[in-house]
């Protein structure tokens, strides 16, 4: 019996590998589209979550029992320090 590392499991077919995706990245990117879905969405999930979990864009302090919750979480400050506001011309910001 072989044993490899996941992390050669995962190249790309071409380098040895059997070119499946990384779990921990898929975790990443699905708890990431989650996080975006929750700030940005008029959903009725989202829109509960949002009045439970956040105060003023930031996550609560206290747990919440939830299997998605900690990792959706974890991704509010990429989200936030890598979101921008696009104004353009200015003629329709007001403030």
């Amino acid at each position: 019996m072989v044993t490899v590392a996941w992390k050669k499991v995962c190249a790309e077919y071409d380098e040895g590998g059997l070119g499946t995706k990384s779990l921990i990245y898929l975790n990443e990117a699905t708890n990431l589209k989650m996080c975006w879905t929750l700030i940005h969405s008029d959903q009725q999930w989202a829109c509960i979550l949002r009045k439970r979990a956040l105060r003023n864009q930031r996550s609560i302090r206290y747990h919440i029992f939830s299997s998605i919750w900690s990792g959706v979480k974890n991704e509010l400050e990429v989200i936030k320090n890598n979101s921008t506001w696009i104004v353009g011309d200015g003629k329709l910001i007001n403030f």
